[in-house]
């Protein structure tokens, strides 16, 4: 905005500058060496020459601070009345309509006061001449140097303040246009960090004298220290896990050892359960750090999913829900290991939660640049101010404490997209409006290998 201001600012000082360039300033001068040409012709014509020519000498005599120049040159060449004492050469600027200008040296006729306001050697004189049928030639002029050097001045001005109008409309805009960048930069950067939860990421620094660069390092602060805590809150979960790996593991086998029937198959399954949650706590730590390295390759992600669906076919059929499938021909670079596990828990997530009776869809959709995968249920859905929530480790809501399970399928889930520079988001469902979730995976046709 402050650019198109400087803007309409050149265009108001070109119009100025055209103006000053331009014969308006000296029209008030022409009209009145005209009218005064025309008056001293009536005079003539009413009283006759005698008159005119006593009246041009007694004006030729007024202080020339008026401006005005007279000279009548009779038919034999010589000026009889005026304050002129030489008569225009032939070397003359011819102008409009019969007007002449020319120059004069800075002198006076006989009689004539000299005027401080004429202080130049040489004035510039706008005049019309007029020749009588008698031969005798009549000259009104005015002097213009003060307008041509007010035109000089203006033009001048006009041009020093359109060079810094435009000064200012460059640097204003290339301002605009670095603050602009840099803060697309850091949205991008943050937007970046939002998604893959890399918190190692930092924003970029360029300089340090500008506002943005202090801000940037500021920030990049605050996130060297977010990462400093989350990776100790991490670091602690993962030891417990791992040191509680070993007891628990001679346990199983001393109720292998000394238990049997019943008992043992149900102190193992709680045992198991427990074991499962480290492992998962482990895995989902070894993918975030990049511990866990990817095997690229491409993948077609509609056979991966049609091959999860047919995985949890039997368990949606035996809780009576209708699994739908509806793949395009899709292929990305990525883990095909890790993405099938993120399907399957999406898919375990959503036949869980669904009623009898209800339904789960999945499908899968791809563009020049990425993938989606999508999971729609029609069961109780997810409400959005817990939808930030949900994704953390062991987070489960209310209503789904009493289902089995233990709050980490949807964090290993983000895990393993983000590390391959993709999203994992939550919405409202689609296939009954107002019911159910539907969850997007969303991973580039070429995986980044985020933390590698």
């Amino acid at each position: 905005m402050f650019a198109a201001l400087m803007l309409l600012g050149i265009l108001f000082v070109s119009y100025w500058l055209v103006i000053a360039s331009g014969d308006t300033l000296l029209r008030e001068s022409e009209e009145a060496v005209r009218s005064e040409l025309r008056g001293l012709i009536a005079i003539n014509e009413a009283a006759g020459p005698a008159a005119m020519a006593n009246l041009v000498g007694r004006r030729g005599k007024q202080d020339r601070a008026s401006g005005f120049f007279y000279a009548m040159r009779d038919v034999d060449g010589t000026i009889s009345a005026g304050n002129i004492s030489s008569w225009p050469g032939p070397n003359v600027e011819r102008l409009k309509e019969g007007l002449v200008l020319f120059e004069i040296g800075d002198e006076v006729m006989p009689g004539a006061a000299q005027s401080p306001r004429l202080g130049s050697e040489h004035l510039d004189i706008i005049a019309k001449i007029h020749r009588f049928e008698s031969g005798v030639e009549l000259l009104v002029g005015r002097n213009v140097d003060d307008l041509e050097i007010a035109q000089f001045v203006a033009r001048t001005f006009g041009w020093i303040m359109i060079l810094i109008l435009v000064l200012i409309f460059a640097l204003s805009y290339g301002v605009a246009y670095y603050v602009a960048s840099r803060f697309e930069r850091i949205a991008a950067t943050t937007d970046r960090i939002i998604k893959t939860g890399n918190l190692a990421e930092r924003l970029p620094v360029d300089s340090t004298w500008d506002d943005l660069s202090q801000l940037s390092v500021l920030l990049n602060r605050m996130l060297a220290e977010l990462e400093l805590r989350v990776d100790g809150i991490k670091s602690v979960s993962d030891s417990i896990a791992h040191d509680l790996r070993t007891p628990l593991m001679a346990l199983r086998a001393r109720i292998e050892e000394r238990t049997s029937g019943e008992t043992q198959a149900a102190l193992l399954e709680e045992l198991d359960g427990t074991l499962g949650v480290f492992q998962s706590l482990l895995r989902i730590s070894a993918i975030e750090a990049g511990k866990q390295p990817l095997s690229l390759a491409p993948v077609e992600l509609d056979a991966l999913a049609l091959d999860a669906a047919a995985l949890y076919e039997p368990l949606a059929a035996e809780a009576k829900i209708e699994l739908r499938t509806c793949a395009s021909p899709t292929t990305v670079q990525g883990d095909r290991d890790l993405l099938f596990q993120a399907i399957a828990n999406v898919l375990d997530n959503a036949i869980k939660f669904t009623p009898a009776a209800g339904e789960v869809a999945l499908t899968v959709t791809g563009s020049d640049t990425h993938a989606d995968i999508t999971v729609s249920d029609t069961g109780p859905g997810i409400s959005p101010a817990h939808r930030a929530t949900v994704m953390e480790r062991f987070r489960r809501l209310d209503g789904s404490r009493s289902a089995p399970g233990n709050g980490l399928g949807l964090s290993l889930a983000q895990a393993i997209v983000h590390r391959h520079g993709g999203s994992l988001s939550l919405d409202a469902g689609e296939l009954i409006a107002g019911t159910g979730l539907r969850v997007t995976i969303t991973v580039p046709r070429r995986a980044m290998a985020v933390g590698d």
